[in-house]
């Protein structure tokens, strides 16, 4: 009776079946919506009374509620081709919340897969964001810095979900099993390396300089000093890595460093009309690090997307395996 309830409460789209044609288009609405609303019943039991974690019951609760209560409606996307990129949430500007799903997602769930269990409680985080924030979320992801805070938030929060519920009780693919390893031994840093190309060491590094100068805890020049060395060090630790993992991971940082230096140089020179040429004529050695980081990171690109690449083909490949063997 519990699995019809959350049936008759969440809602397939009417524009699922009309990007298919006849009997088989019914066919395939029937059976994700099944699909879908089991694989909700079955995170119901999971979570049920459980707070082994408390930040990701209460994740659960609101999102769930929401859920249950008709404000959220589920969609096919055909874009999503992946089992590790086969959710998304989205709130489109007509109002409508909607939690969208990948084909390959729905056809290689089974009630033993908890891989798809962790992706939709990170999709819950945003969800629960949204519920919790509202206008403030949806103004947030469309800014660089405050987009990476809450993809990082969720990813904390599947984390948690791992190792606090799945952990012992399910057989972890090689992506959770990975993702719980970094959250023990780095705090998630190399997972956020690997899932959203952005070293979280040198976020905060970046976050914690900038907030030490705007509250007149640090200086400019010192700030400077202190960026040029990290810079320099970076370049070093890439130049002199001989392992191929270690090598994407100084990469990133490197990718990262540049980013936000370019960022965090608006607020220290807070001189809107100088150009990059005037502000590197001023601070050379910043200039000389940025414009050398940018020559590695362009000849690099191409090889560590392929490492990465390399990363995610053999998760998905054991999800994929896991699959057929009904896991």
């Amino acid at each position: 009776m519990i699995l019809k309830k959350i049936i008759a409460v969440f809602l397939l789209t009417a524009g699922i079946a009309s990007n298919a044609r006849g009997q088989a288009a019914e066919a395939d609405y029937n059976k994700y919506q099944i699909i879908i609303n089991t694989m909700l019943f079955n995170l119901s039991e999971i979570m049920e009374n459980n707070r082994a974690s408390d930040i990701v019951y209460e994740t659960y609760v609101l999102a769930d509620n929401a859920v249950r209560n008709n404000l959220v409606y589920a969609r096919i996307d055909e874009d999503l081709e992946t089992v590790l990129t086969g959710m998304t949430f989205n709130v489109y500007d007509t109002g409508g919340i909607f939690l969208s799903f990948g084909r390959s997602f729905l056809d290689t769930y089974s009630p033993e897969s908890g891989i798809h269990y962790a992706i939709l409680i990170h999709e819950y985080r945003h969800l629960h964001d949204y519920l919790k924030y509202g206008e403030n979320y949806l103004i947030a992801r469309h800014d660089e810095k405050e987009a990476y805070w809450y993809e990082l938030d969720a990813l904390r929060i599947e984390a948690e979900f791992i190792k606090h519920y799945l952990y012992g009780k399910y057989e972890l693919s090689a992506f959770e099993a990975y993702v719980m390893y970094s959250l023990d031994n780095n705090n998630l840093n190399t997972a956020s390396s690997l899932i959203f190309k952005e070293s979280m060491d040198c976020f905060f590094y970046f976050h914690n300089l900038e907030t030490g100068y705007l509250e007149n805890r640090l200086s400019k020049e010192n700030a400077i000093n202190y960026l040029e060395q990290t810079g320099d060090g970076l370049i070093k630790a890439f130049l002199g890595e001989e392992d191929s993992f270690m090598a994407y991971m100084r990469f990133i940082e490197m990718s990262t460093y540049r980013k936000y230096l370019i960022k965090i140089f608006v607020t220290l020179m807070n001189n809107p009309a100088m150009t990059w040429g005037e502000v590197f004529e001023i601070y050379p050695e910043t200039g000389r690090i940025y414009n050398y980081m940018s020559v590695i990171i362009d000849t690099e690109r191409l090889n560590q997307a392929r490492f990465l690449s390399s990363i995610y083909d053999f998760w998905e490949d054991d999800i994929m395996s896991r699959s057929r063997r009904g896991l």
